[in-house]
This record gives C-alpha cells, sequence and structure tokens, in this order.
C-alpha cells in the first residue's frame, strides 16, 4: 500500500528537490539517475517516487503529471505542501523558436512568460503578459555546469562525444498548443516574446504556484525535441515528433537537472560557520585556509607546512583524525594514522600517502591506501580527498570530478574490466571518494601496484616479469578500450596507478587503480587529452619497465633483445604528436604478440 504522510526538511532529515514531468519518456529520463525510488502519495492521490541522487543523502521526489499549465500549478502546490522541497525543476521537451537552438539542445529558462495574459478590444489583442525570473542562485549554479563542462559525464556515451549545448534564455509558457509558424500565437509570440528560445505548456504554472509558496525555488529545464520554424511543426509534447528525438532531448535535459540538484548537495550549507558565514565566503578571507581557528590544514592533523599528511577532515562533525595507537585490523595497528569519516575509521597505509598542491594554492589533493573497519568485515580501499582551500574555478572542477567519478564508476564497472568497485562517498568542502582495492588471494595482504612489483630495482626486466608485464598491459589495453568507447580516457597512467592482480602461467592480469582524469574536463588546447593519451602513457609505462630507463623518445633506440613485434610499435606510441599514435587495439596486439614469442 502507497505511504501517505508529510515530509519535512527537519534537522537530520535528507533535503529534498522536487522534480516534475509531463510525459513518460521525461519520467523514465530522470529516474534512470536515481536510486532506492520508493512511492509516496499525496492525500489528494497524486502520486510521487521518492528516491536518491547516487553519492548524495538528497533526495528526489519524482512525478509524472500530464500535460498543461494548470495541473502543474496544483501539483506544485501539492509538492510544496508534501515535501517542503529545496527547489522544484520541472524537465521534459519543447520545441524552439530560434534557428540557432538545435535539437538536443537544452534550454534552462532564465524568464517564463506567460504569454496568455491579454485584453482582447475593437483594436485586438493586446498583451498583458506575467512574467517569472529564474531564481538567480539556482541560475549561478546551472552556469557553472555549462561553464566547466561537467554535466556532460552524466550523459549517455554517445552523447558525451558531441554533448549538446546549454542555452540560459526566456522562454514562452501556455496552454495554447502551437502548431503553425503563420498562426495568430506565432505572430505575437514573435512580435511580443521575441526574446523566447523556446515555447511549451507547464513552466508558466509551475514557477507562478512557486512564487505564492513562500518564494519557493523553481527552474525550468526543457530540451529541444523540434523546431517550430521553417515548416518543423509542433511544439506541443503530444505531437507526433519522432521519437529518438524526443527521447534524446529528454535524456539531455535530465542528465542537467540531476547534475544541478548533486551540485546543491555537495555545497555546504549556508550556516556551516561560525557568524552565518558560508563555508565558500569564509575560505576567501584573511585566512587562506579557511580555517575559523586560524590554522593551517597540517597544524589541525599534527603536521607542519606541505609535507604530506594524514588527510584532512571531511565529511561533517563526525569526520577527523587520530593517532591509531590502538591498533587496526592484522598488521595494520601501530602509529599508522587514522581517519574517521562518516563514524568510520580508516587507517592510512603511510609508504603510499601522497600529497599534492595546486599551483595557485587553491586545492590540495590527498590520497591513501587505508583499511577501512577492523576484524572480518576489514576491507582495504583507495581513499582520495580534495580539498578546496579557496574557491575557485579549478578546486570546484577537481571537486565535481570526484562526485562524477562516483556516479559513473557502478555503471561503467558493469560493462568495463578492470575497473575498481566502489566503496562510498562522502560529500563536503573536503569530499572522499573511495574504492575496493583487491586482496592477494592467498595471504590477503593487498595487492601490489606495478610500480612495487615490477620497477623495484631500477633495472630491465627478466624475460619472465618481462612476459608478465606484457600479457597484464595488453589485458589493461581491454579496460583502456571499453572506457574510449564509452568517451572516457584515464590520462594519468603510471605504475603506481595499475593495480597487479596475479594470474596464472599463462598470462598476468592488471587492473586500474581509480579513473585519473576521465571525469575531469580538459584544458581548451590540450594535446595530452583523449584516447591517444592513454596510448602514450601506457607505452611509456612498458618501455620504463623493460628498460629499467626513463622512456626513450621515438628516435632512441630501444632493446635488441625486446621482441622484434614491439619496438615499431612502442616508437609510434611515443611519438609527441599525438595523431602518429596507434589505436590502443594495435599497441594490444603488439603487447600479445611479444609475450608469446618471449614464452615461446
Amino acid at each position: 500500500m502507497t505511504a501517505v504522510y508529510e515530509v519535512e526538511d527537519a534537522p537530520g532529515r535528507a533535503p529534498v528537490v522536487v522534480v516534475l514531468t509531463a510525459l513518460p519518456l521525461e519520467y523514465a529520463a530522470v529516474s534512470a539517475y536515481l536510486e532506492d525510488l520508493r512511492p509516496c502519495a499525496h492525500r489528494a492521490g497524486t502520486l510521487f517516487e521518492l528516491g536518491t541522487v547516487p553519492g548524495t543523502a538528497w533526495r528526489v521526489a519524482l512525478a509524472e503529471i500530464g500535460t498543461g499549465a494548470q495541473g502543474a500549478a496544483v501539483i506544485t502546490e501539492r509538492a510544496a505542501a508534501l515535501f517542503r522541497p529545496r527547489a522544484v525543476l520541472f524537465v521534459g521537451v519543447a520545441g524552439g523558436l530560434r534557428e540557432d537552438i538545435a535539437v538536443g539542445d537544452v534550454v534552462v529558462a532564465t524568464k517564463v512568460h506567460a504569454y496568455q495574459g491579454g485584453r482582447e478590444s475593437d483594436e485586438g489583442f493586446q498583451a498583458r503578459p506575467s512574467g517569472y525570473l529564474a531564481p538567480h542562485h539556482l541560475e549561478q549554479r546551472v552556469r557553472r555546469l555549462h561553464r566547466t563542462g561537467s554535466w556532460v559525464g552524466l550523459l549517455p556515451a554517445a552523447a558525451r562525444k558531441r554533448p549538446p549545448r546549454v542555452h540560459l534564455e526566456p522562454i514562452a509558457a501556455g496552454d495554447v498548443v502551437l502548431r503553425s509558424v503563420s498562426s495568430a500565437l506565432a505572430r505575437r509570440l514573435r512580435g511580443s516574446y521575441n526574446d523566447a528560445v523556446a515555447v511549451e505548456t507547464e513552466g508558466a504554472g509551475v514557477v507562478h504556484a512557486a512564487h505564492l509558496n513562500h518564494a519557493l525555488s523553481a527552474l525550468i529545464v526543457r530540451g529541444i525535441s523540434d523546431r517550430v520554424d521553417g515548416g518543423e511543426r509542433t511544439a506541443d509534447a503530444a505531437d507526433a515528433r519522432p521519437m529518438a528525438s524526443r527521447q534524446a532531448a529528454a535524456r539531455h535535459a535530465a542528465a542537467l537537472a540531476v547534475a544541478l540538484v548533486r551540485e546543491l548537495a555537495l555545497e555546504p550549507a549556508p550556516d556551516a560557520l561560525p557568524g552565518g558565514l558560508s563555508d565558500d565566503l569564509a575560505g576567501g578571507l584573511s585566512d587562506p585556509y579557511g580555517d575559523p581557528a586560524g590554522h593551517r590544514p597540517g597544524d589541525r592533523l599534527g603536521y607542519a607546512g606541505r609535507t604530506p599528511s594524514a588527510l584532512a577532515t571531511a565529511g561533517g562533525g563526525d569526520s577527523g583524525v587520530e593517532n591509531g595507537n590502538g591498533g587496526g585490523a592484522g598488521t595494520e595497528g601501530g602509529s599508522r594514522p587514522r581517519v574517521l569519516l562518516g563514524g568510520e575509521s580508516y587507517v592510512l597505509h603511510e609508504e603510499t600517502r601522497e600529497e599534492h598542491h595546486s599551483a595557485d594554492g587553491s586545492l590540495i589533493e590527498r590520497q591513501s591506501l587505508a583499511l577501512r573497519g577492523e576484524g572480518p568485515r576489514a576491507c582495504y580501499v583507495w581513499l582520495r580527498q580534495v580539498t578546496a582551500v579557496r574557491d575557485t574555478l579549478g578546486a570546484r572542477d577537481a571537486r565535481q570530478a570526484l562526485a562524477q567519478e562516483r556516479d559513473v564508476l557502478p555503471a561503467l564497472g558493469e560493462r568495463v574490466p578492470g575497473l575498481p568497485r566502489l566503496d562510498r562517498y562522502v560529500p563536503g568542502r573536503a569530499p572522499v571518494l573511495t574504492v575496493v582495492w583487491p586482496r592477494q588471494e592467498v595471504t590477503g595482504h593487498p595487492c601490489e601496484t606495478l610500480a612495487a612489483a615490477f620497477d623495484a630495482d631500477g633495472r630491465p626486466l627478466d624475460p619472465w616479469r618481462r612476459f608478465r608485464l606484457f600479457t597484464g598491459l595488453a589485458a589493461l589495453c581491454d579496460t583502456l578500450a571499453g572506457l574510449h568507447e564509452l568517451g572516457f580516457s584515464h590520462r594519468r597512467l603510471g605504475p603506481a596507478g595499475i593495480v597487479v592482480l596475479g594470474g596464472g602461467p599463462t598470462a598476468t592480469r592488471f587492473a586500474l587503480r581509480d579513473l585519473g582524469l576521465a571525469c575531469r574536463v580538459p584544458a581548451a588546447g590540450d594535446t595530452a587529452a583523449g584516447e591517444s593519451a592513454d596510448v602514450h602513457r601506457l607505452a611509456v609505462v612498458c618501455a620504463r619497465l623493460v628498460t629499467g630507463r626513463p622512456a626513450p623518445g621515438t628516435s632512441s633506440p630501444l632493446p635488441h633483445s625486446l621482441p622484434h613485434a614491439l619496438p615499431r610499435v612502442l616508437r609510434r606510441a611515443l611519438a609527441a604528436d599525438p595523431a602518429e599514435r596507434p589505436h590502443i587495439r594495435t599497441l594490444q596486439a603488439a603487447l600479445r604478440r611479444a609475450a608469446h614469442e618471449d614464452l615461446g
């Protein structure tokens, strides 16, 4: 039986964002991004499904309400009373009114023109429109998502290669369905609402109802499924436009809307710091590290300056660091530092801890192998943290990329071999992502990295270890090729980022430690980005290990002892010009041939 209850945004209860859709395809596009959906009904019978955005504590109340502004207004009022949401989003498809707005693009309404208001007299119709501006804080966050391109990671793989554009522009909304570019309505829109780039039927009802509910924030997000120009018919959601374009437009709008919810969920509450200052503002005050007590992050963790440290406090009030003298599971006790995240204890491996600072000092990235929990439930994880020292675009991009990796890992892991398995994500200004680190089957110890297993002495590999290297890297090419086919590239491959899983006498298996830079948008003109970057970095790893010295250039000699199939392909892969590098499958084939020659 469907539950009937009120959901309040009370202390300790996760905030809610209401997402309304008109059509089944729009509903399906949004629900595909949500987890743990369960029914919830208003007393008047309106049915919602309440779910969560993966990796966040925020909930989304999703409903399919049919077409029309009047019904949209009524359901918005019911949703406001039932959930007391942080925001209401209407997500769906619309008809484009301008030639520069392509089918598949997403329009976020900066203003909603309720175009039906007016006065009819002997002189004709005189428009008396109502207009509603988008909430500034939501508009700003959409602009950031658009500027950074961070939302693109939520798109389907085919759309990520040529992502749709996002337009923040006014739209026109009303219950009169537009079916002709020469009708009186079309002329009125061109004459009185010529800044509108799209037309739809529900937005005016949503924003008007939100306006009457204590200025509840409401935003209209529409994918363009067709254009009402040059003979293209219809802006009616129920019209017979090609199903493929409607589904694509709905998916694009849903991806941007979910990215917006996640963006809101990742930001600290405005009262997160004493004195009513937001976390973002405090980070830009006189203390460059944003700590109200005036301490540097290292001081709080028992170290000074910018030396490698235990991870900083993350994830809210139940997170912190202790000395760890009480000991952990197995051999992980002693004086290793412990990190407390969300009530769980992590013992850090000192030898794997790294800390990197951005050039402008606004960002600190830390990572370490860690043991989570104790006893039989203990689990090794790879733990990464991004700390925004100051609120800069680069710091925001890094935090967003960590959240995106949290979102895409489960889906990628089902389709691509050799990827880590998501463990957990702790949001906050210093978010933390952990993935499961594999154990050795016999000893139960964490598996070694390629750096530890093959590069310990800095000498060229013997034939047996070289065979294991070739077969392992060849198998890893399947992982990279799978990422490439889905629109991702790792771009940070190195011996320390490749985990040796083991294997039998005929092959060795490698896996990736994490997704590297796959979820970060490459800088404009970055020639080290894309699939060819992975080919180059894998060749660097291979050449470095087989020669025992830094990777040679394309004209430098490789050892004569290498199987004859490999040097030519390696030199191409090491080329400075990405256009000269081979496909990942070509490098894979050369590695497999080299392994068979060594084995023979």
